[in-house]
């Protein structure tokens, strides 16, 4: 008869459970990573098609319109061009006459324009001070997955002022003029010098560019880009909204993921500093929509004046594809 004991099951030694331990452990710390950047490159992904969307429904726009929309809907009453009627008061981002184009044509619908979606009081500091048209509060509150980079690690709503507004995660390319030229109308209008695509309207004007204008071709020519943060005053996002270097505009003067302190840099009234750049919580770069809706993603360490030059619409330039690959 066989020995029973020879039967039993032998158990782990205490040296034996440490060393199986330790081979998870080494096994989860090499997969970490691994799962890690794997759930970036989806987010990445999903990133790269909101801005491909978001290009793409410019140029639907411009099919409509013979023009594309503008980079702010509204003059600047502080210049003394004409701002009326009323709709074309202040302070509107681009975004909003893109909705019926990202289909969100009923939410375009419940905007009012009777005084601009945001009515400034008379001397009042235009982009802190500024408060939306009652009729407008749901919609200035409202977010939309297509303005937002799952990468981005930004609050839903801004955190500087008590009505909710909701963040967004892309901009317009306004060109090379950044917060060197600060409040003058060489930062806001084409006329002034903004050499990029998207842009302040002025006098009577009622959309943007014209693709004829666009003389470097769509295809090397920046629309828009990614920013980060926008819930903070000095890198808000309000994708409703538009102003120089805030909200809906960014520049090129500054690098990649330029922060307050570094480069350029505009003080406001109010005490706060805004460098204007694009930025991202992708590895060291942003993601950028051209003017014919491919994306690239640009590394933040591009050389500054094929990053610059790959941002106006008209500089004789081959920047674009010097930038990197989709």
């Amino acid at each position: 008869m066989a020995d029973s004991r020879q039967s039993r099951f032998r158990a782990f030694t205490l040296v034996e459970l440490l060393v199986v331990i330790a081979i998870i452990g080494v096994l989860v710390s090499l997969l970490l990573p691994a799962v890690q950047a794997a759930r970036e490159a989806a987010r990445r992904s999903q990133c790269q098609n909101n801005l491909k969307q978001l290009a793409l429904a410019t140029l639907n726009y411009e099919s409509s319109n013979r023009r594309l929309p503008p980079g702010r809907y509204g003059c600047d009453g502080a210049a003394n061009l004409n701002c009326s009627p009323g709709e074309f008061a202040r302070a509107a981002s681009g975004f909003l006459v893109m909705l019926p184009f990202l289909e969100q044509a009923s939410l375009f619908q419940t905007i009012d324009w009777t005084n601009g979606p945001w009515y400034v009081p008379k001397n009042a500091p235009e982009r802190n001070a500024a408060a939306p048209h009652n009729k407008n509060l749901a919609i200035v509150g409202t977010p939309l997955q297509m303005m937002n980079c799952p990468t981005d690690t930004k609050l839903p709503f801004v955190d500087f002022k008590p009505d909710q507004e909701a963040t967004g995660s892309y901009a317009f390319c306004s060109g090379t003029r950044g917060p060197s030229n600060g409040t003058s109308n060489g930062a806001k209008y084409r006329k002034n010098g903004v050499d990029g695509v998207f842009m302040y309207l002025s006098d009577d004007e009622r959309h943007g560019t014209a693709l004829k204008e666009i003389t470097d071709g769509t295809g090397k020519t920046i629309f828009l880009g990614e920013t980060i943060d926008g819930h903070a005053q000095e890198t808000r996002n309000r994708w409703t909204a538009a102003g120089r270097y805030a909200d809906g505009l960014r520049t090129t003067q500054n690098p990649i993921n330029s922060s307050a302190g570094l480069g350029w840099q505009e003080w406001s009234a109010d005490g706060y500093v805004t460098v204007g750049s694009f930025a991202s919580r992708h590895p060291a770069g942003a993601q950028f929509a051209f003017g014919d809706g491919h994306v690239l993603f640009v590394s933040e360490d591009v050389a500054i004046g094929i990053y610059r030059a790959a941002s106006t619409r008209a500089g004789d330039d081959d920047a674009g594809p010097m930038l990197g690959t989709p």
